[in-house]
């Protein structure tokens, strides 16, 4: 991608070479100098706390505390914690190689896990802030900081210090902050139109399966009411009946500790269920232990689903994974509840295509209880209420939405990757606009 900024935006006419170690060259008018000559650390510190809380992430920058959360600061007391006025550059010291540093836009206090560091020149805030969180700056803060492993990595003030700072003048720093809003307004852009796509791909898909599971693929077949709230009508000759009298359903307690005396096993757990809608060999399933009861119990067999039963919000309830493939030594893991079809009544994977129609989906919703996190009784498990075709169209419904999605799913990969396409595009670029690889003056 980088190579591709380069040939696509033409280079400065000249450059010269510096010690730093993400960056080789700048270009030859530009300012090079060590932190220590450029910045001064601000030793400031809150009388009485009631100040500001700012915190810095490597995701926002340097954000006033509460914009970014809804929870109170965790220490009793903020007196002591150290100032900070706009255009000081904030740095976690344990995260500062993971990026998490950036420019303060407000007056406030942070943690004394962070450095605080004051220009002793007038730099445009939005050029420093770009610019130190650059890839090219990643590299130099991670090669500075001093520890065994990356969760005890340290970026003290004195390795700070020793970086090389790469300045051009004030108005150049001002036409490539220009540069780069003009850039993020038009790639940001094209990202949302990007994303529409595949919120409406979403949408159709949850279309193309309600409609095939509630109402079948014959458009004129004649229509019986149900006598329900949730989908008022289905095929005159389907069936509705209490997934109690055609699967068998199994609420797993197996957590994800391990005992001795237990057999090891591997589990299928809440979020292995959520974001997939099938449960394969090919996922990074956790090893836990198991009884040997609980291994016959809760053992994953072909035509098995798995379903959410308890959640931090209701409409995550009952979001269902399909088993195509017996699975050896994979069992159904807390918080989640196993669905074993009859087969003599109904198909694992029509049963399973239910649970995502809307509809269907809507009574487990409706009847999950809880304020701070949900769950669905056993009692509403058992007695929910599903469209039952003959066997045959059951099969002929699965295999229709299995074709009609699989196409849907190329596009919604093509589509997701020219989102990263487009991401990492922007990253490349910003990169080389601040850190003098490609000349922006007057392009914005």
């Amino acid at each position: 991608m980088g190579s591709a900024v380069a040939s696509r935006w033409k280079p400065y006419p000249e450059y010269k070479s510096i010690q730093h170690a993400g960056i080789e060259k700048i270009p030859n008018h530009w300012d090079s100098n060590r932190m220590r000559y450029v910045f001064r650390e601000r030793g400031e510190v809150s009388e009485d706390g009631t100040e500001e809380l700012l915190s810095v992430s490597k995701y926002t920058g340097v954000k006033v505390r509460s914009t970014t959360t809804d929870r109170e600061a965790r220490a009793a007391s903020l007196v002591g914690y150290k100032k900070c006025e706009p255009n000081d550059i904030v740095s976690n010291i344990m995260l500062a190689w993971d990026s998490a540093l950036g420019v303060a836009f407000d007056s406030g206090i942070v943690s004394s896990a962070y450095e605080v560091y004051v220009p002793q020149q007038e730099i445009d805030p939005h050029f420093l802030d770009l610019l130190l969180r650059t890839p090219e700056y990643r590299v130099a803060f991670t090669i500075v900081s001093k520890g065994i492993v990356p969760s005890r990595w340290r970026m003290y003030t004195e390795s700070f210090n020793d970086i090389q700072m790469i300045l051009p003048s004030l108005s150049e720093q001002k036409q490539i902050g220009n540069f780069v809003h003009m850039i993020n307004q038009n790639i940001s852009g094209n990202i949302k139109n990007l994303e529409t796509q595949i919120s409406l791909l979403d949408e159709k898909r949850s279309a193309i399966i309600t409609q095939a599971v509630t109402k079948g693929l014959n458009p004129d077949v004649p229509m019986k009411d149900t006598g329900l709230d949730w989908y008022p009508e289905v095929p005159a000759h389907w069936e509705l009946r209490r997934v109690k009298h055609i699967a068998t359903i199994r609420p797993s307690n197996v957590d994800k500790k391990k005992y001795d005396g237990q057999e090891e096993v591997r589990l299928a757990n809440y979020v292995d269920v959520y974001k997939n809608d099938q449960i394969t060999n090919d996922l990074e399933l956790m090893v836990a232990t198991a009884a040997e009861h609980e291994i016959a119990k809760f053992s994953l067999l072909a035509g098995d689903f798995i379903i959410t039963k308890d959640s931090e919000t209701w409409d995550d309830i009952a979001v269902p994974a399909f088993v195509p493939k017996t699975m050896e030594g994979v069992v159904c893991g807390y918080h989640l509840t196993l669905i074993r079809p009859n087969r003599k009544y109904v198909l694992g994977e029509f049963l399973f295509r239910t649970y995502q129609a809307i509809g269907v989906q809507d009574q487990y919703h409706y009847n999950a209880n809880g304020v701070t996190r949900y769950g669905l009784g056993s009692y509403w498990v058992d007695n929910g209420i599903v469209p039952v075709p003959p066997l045959n169209e059951q099969h002929e419904i699965a295999e229709y939405i299995d074709n009609q999605l699989g196409i849907m799913e190329m596009v919604r990969e093509k589509t997701e990757s020219e989102i990263e396409r487009f991401k990492e595009y922007r990253t490349a670029l910003i990169s080389a606009a601040v850190t003098g690889k490609i000349d922006v003056r007057g392009l914005a």
